[in-house]
């Protein structure tokens, strides 16, 4: 969720200041975000505990596989000196000392670190906890070590591992518990539920649950009963996921009885995710058959097994695409699937992408499926190419296709498109276009793309007696995530208004600029949608846009 930090909302006001270039508008962008008061604890809860679940699974596999390397080749318990005669203790000072960076070392700490905890037991990880090392590599080897001593006795280094300090067990502890999960899961889970501490007890018992199920998701459905009650929901949950990941057509049967529909969707994409992978043929024979009454998860799944197809097999995927009808969205706007295959087939085939624009079905299909291809184009430095393909369209569809190029050509190559100005980019309206957004994009970063002399250039190159650009003004945000802030408000959050003003040309529909901006909010957006209507929330977007009437300025005499 930290995504939505200042950073990325200064992509919103990039993508909405694409849209507004060659209009005199002002665009007042306002996000409000609302939860019941009542349920924020529960929801705080369950999304800190989705993250974790998700980085403990992709930590447990990839800690468990050097692990067990490192078990193989590790050497026994009488042979803790290291080979330069040192004994461990001295051998880590010396690599704390020395003028080489940590990470650069990392297979030899991780020896050195086994070595010791051989000798001394797994409290020598407060010591090292202690080193004057780059804390990212210091928590890797900690990690790795926990796990590896705990194969061989979880019960003792986990009851041991509890007389270290609270920062040192927060880093251990979930390693030696995922480790004991594929052991003994009930065990653990026994030992685990008589600690003190509520807070410790809870998030180690949902870490033992999550790796419990990755190991044997089986073994958690024939054990619920054995759970407490507040924790079965939870541990089928993440059984199906776990199933869905390593056999995704025995997942299916789990779509039937699910009525949480947040819930089911994540399964839903997280079957088309694993099965496209490995068999997408009986990926797609599910996909097109599905009768989930979920239109969105339909059209999800869709997605996400078609961008598979369309790297396999591009001339199928666009024809199922085709057969599919149009999706409508949250918002209103109508789009086919084909501008999803030429997306993916964009990235490894231009051509091929290229030839496939004449079947799409016109409308915003079509204009975000050029937009693909376009993009593309000036990633690859084809400019004059990208211009071109934009002749193929009816001129209002045009507009909007080149606005996009310029757009990604100014972010991506400023120079290169300012020394375009009187080769590639012929016509006067297309130039007024290109400076505009040039002019945009400086103010954007700053005023640190262009010297004055260019700028001055590029407004010369602007409808005669209008200014550039009147106004450009980025609010502040702080670095708290939008679903954060709403729940923990229990209200509804609204963010500070973005107003820009971009002069330049009369010829400006209001009612069209709003579908652009609302559209474009839509998909930027697209991420805290999901994740506020998975908590029970509601996202509320709203855009004013509004022509203004230019007044010419007056110089005060001297």
């Amino acid at each position: 969720m930290s995504e939505f930090s200042m950073g990325r909302f200064r992509v919103v006001g990039l993508v909405a200041l694409g849209l507004v270039v060659g209009a005199s508008i002002s665009a007042f962008v306002t996000i409000a975000i609302t939860n019941a008061a009542n349920e924020s604890a529960d929801v705080v809860g369950e999304t800190k505990g989705n993250v974790a679940e998700n980085n403990t699974t992709q930590d447990s596999e990839v800690s468990k596989q050097e692990v067990n390397d490192r078990r193989s080749k590790r050497p026994q318990t009488d042979s803790v000196v290291s080979s330069s005669g040192d004994s461990p203790n001295e051998t880590w000072n010396a690599l704390i000392n020395d003028n080489v960076e940590d990470i650069a070392q990392l297979r030899t700490f991780l020896r050195v670190a086994e070595e010791l905890v051989q000798q001394e037991g797994i409290r020598v990880l407060g010591r090292i906890f202690d080193s004057a090392m780059d804390s990212s590599v210091r928590d890797t080897i900690m990690k790795s070590v926990a796990q590896s001593a705990a194969m061989d006795d979880p019960a003792s280094v986990f009851h041991e591992a509890m007389s270290l300090p609270r920062e040192v067990q927060d880093i251990v502890l979930p390693e030696i518990v995922k480790t004991w999960a594929g052991s003994d899961p009930l065990i653990a889970f026994d030992a685990i539920s008589n600690l003190n501490k509520s807070g410790l007890r809870v998030s180690l018992q949902e870490t033992l649950i999550g790796a419990w199920a990755e190991h044997d998701a089986q073994d958690i459905f024939n054990s619920l009963e054995l759970l407490p009650e507040r924790l079965r929901t939870k541990a089928e949950e993440l059984a199906m996921l776990a199933i869905a990941r390593s056999s995704p057509a025995d997942a299916v049967q789990f779509l039937e009885n699910m009525d949480d529909t947040s819930k089911k969707r994540e399964l839903a994409r997280t079957i088309a995710e694993n099965w496209a992978k490995s068999d997408i043929y009986d990926a797609l024979n599910w996909a097109t058959s599905s009768q989930l009454s979920d239109k969105r998860t339909n059209h999800e799944i869709l997605t996400i097994v078609l961008r598979e197809l369309a790297d396999k097999d591009p001339e199928l995927a666009l024809q199922t695409a085709l057969n599919q009808p149009l999706y409508e969205s949250a918002f209103g706007f109508e789009s086919g699937l084909e501008e999803i295959v030429i997306d993916q087939v964009a990235q490894y085939d231009l051509d091929k992408a290229i030839a496939m624009l004449s079947q799409v079905r016109p409308g915003d299909t079509r204009i975000d499926a050029y937009n693909s291809v376009g993009r593309e184009l000036v990633l690859n430095a084809e400019y004059d190419r990208a211009l071109m393909l934009g002749q193929q369209l009816p001129e209002d569809e045009r507009k909007k296709y080149l606005s996009t190029v310029l757009s990604l050509w100014a972010q991506e190559e400023p120079d290169t498109l300012l020394a375009s100005m009187d080769s590639i980019i012929a016509t006067p309206e297309l130039k007024q276009q290109a400076a505009g957004t040039l002019l945009a994009h400086n103010f954007l970063n700053g005023s640190s793309i262009l010297d004055q002399d260019q700028v001055m250039q590029l407004q010369g190159l602007m409808a005669e007696g209008e200014p550039t650009v009147v106004q450009m003004d980025m609010s502040n945000l702080d670095g708290n995530s939008i679903v954060q802030r709403a729940i923990e408000q229990g209200g509804t959050v609204f963010f500070p208004t973005t107003q820009r003003t971009i002069t330049s040309s009369e010829n400006f529909n209001p009612e069209e600029m709003q579908k652009n901006l609302q559209k474009s909010l839509e998909k930027t957006l697209e991420t805290v949608l999901k994740d506020v209507n998975a908590t029970g929330g509601k996202v509320e977007v709203k855009t004013d846009v509004k022509k203004e009437v230019n007044k010419p300025e007056t110089k005060d005499s001297d």
